[in-house]
């Protein structure tokens, strides 16, 4: 049986980037995924600016520059947020997957294509990862390596088999694409009656086509078919163009991301952002923390818990605050009314609220835009209806 340094599973661009990083070191890599070289489709395809940056992110994926989005309330109230640089990019998230994909097969990284993998365990050899192929006859093979990395995406059942705690729950991302008229730009929709404790979006990209879609915790069809035939969407509706397609989205991240042996990394350690459940940039972060990791776990010749556990020190130091800022919000945004939203939207449009609020607003990073607004004493009478929140943000307290 041939020796690998690492396996990672799911070769999403969380696990294609750290492969990559790991090839660029001599890494023997193994990336297997069940899902061959499709990328992701299920996504609204909005990654922030600092990504591509930060990363050196391949732009060919690239549909078009976010310089401005709206937000609707409600009753249809609409305020737009416009910066002078773009903000973000719209991307084809199949074009984008696969380049990172292609990037880390240039490094040496061998892909098991269209690979389930059926359970991963620690052995006196080190960590075996079982697979059954999804074609040839579903081969059943085995794979040995000192560390595994799981960047499966939400995989509650694996983290379960290896003995790892769940996450604090899940929504379900659901998007189809239709080819409408009048859209110009992103628009995001706010309020219980289109999207309860969720939000929903139209996010055109390009030709006439737009995606359509919304995150909620239950009845995600039903609400996405609600949405679509709104009187706020359904006018400019020429005619429907894609399939439903539906995901789940874990809503935060899971107590412990490694054991012996194993570093979870992105959307299956829950590291995505608690307000838009976003999870690229995040998941790359993180990746270069594992990545840091298990580079020191070699020179050292320990895969055990404690050589592992610095890794989850590094991305809580990173991202951790914004994480639990994030969800301390959502969780006070779930008494919110449809009244409270629109209350909102008036006040932001007359009090100038809005520009100073902008000020503090910055794509991929919310925690002083969360300062800032439940610090401004008009919001938070209107929105959280005179509670006092700011303790529960900042000190996870009940608020009450």
């Amino acid at each position: 049986m041939k020796k690998w340094d690492v396996i990672v599973v799911g070769a999403g661009p969380v696990g294609s980037y750290l492969s990559r990083r790991l090839g660029e070191k001599g890494c023997r890599v193994l990336l297997l995924d069940q899902k061959g070289r499709t990328g992701r489709q299920i996504c609204a395809g909005v990654i922030g600016v600092e990504a591509f940056r930060r990363f050196s992110l391949s732009e060919e994926s690239i549909l078009y520059s976010v310089d401005s989005i709206t937000m609707v309330s409600p009753s249809g109230k609409r305020l737009r947020h416009a910066t002078k640089e773009p903000m973000a990019y719209v991307v084809d998230r199949v074009v984008f997957d696969r380049a990172l994909l292609e990037e880390a097969l240039d490094k040496g990284v061998e892909f098991a294509n269209l690979s389930r993998v059926l359970g991963v365990e620690r052995t006196a050899r080190g960590m075996e990862v079982e697979c059954r192929r999804l074609v040839n006859g579903g081969e059943v093979r085995s794979f040995e390596a000192p560390l595994v990395v799981l960047a499966t995406g939400y995989a509650p059942g694996l983290l379960a088999s290896l003995g790892l705690p769940v996450y604090p729950g899940a929504v379900v991302g659901i998007q189809t694409v239709n080819l409408m008229r009048g859209v110009d730009e992103i628009e995001v929709y706010l309020g219980r009656s289109v999207a309860p404790n969720g939000f929903a979006w139209l996010v055109p990209t390009g030709g006439g086509r737009v995606r359509a879609g919304l995150v909620v915790e239950r009845d995600a069809r039903l609400w996405l078919e609600r949405f679509i035939r709104s009187s706020m969407v359904m006018p400019r509706v020429v005619e429907n163009h894609g399939p439903v397609k539906a995901t789940w989205i874990p809503k935060g991240p899971i107590p412990k991301t490694y054991r012996d042996g194993l570093l979870v990394v992105g959307e299956a350690a829950g590291q995505v952002k608690a307000t838009t459940y976003g999870g690229v940039y995040y998941g790359l972060l993180c990746a270069d923390h594992a990545v840091n990791t298990i580079e020191e776990a070699f020179r050292l010749g320990d895969f055990g818990e404690g050589a592992l556990s610095g890794y989850q020190e590094a991305w809580l130091c990173e991202i951790g605050e914004e994480l639990e800022m994030g969800a301390r919000l959502r969780e006070e945004a779930g008494r919110f009314t449809d009244g409270n939203l629109d209350r909102l939207f008036a006040l932001l449009g007359s009090d100038g609220l809005l520009s100073r609020l902008r000020a503090a607003v910055r794509f991929d990073w919310h925690k002083d835009a969360i300062h800032f607004f439940v610090k401004h004493k008009l919001a938070r009478a209107i929105f959280f209806e005179g509670r006092n929140v700011e303790k529960n943000i900042d000190n996870g307290s009940s608020g009450e």
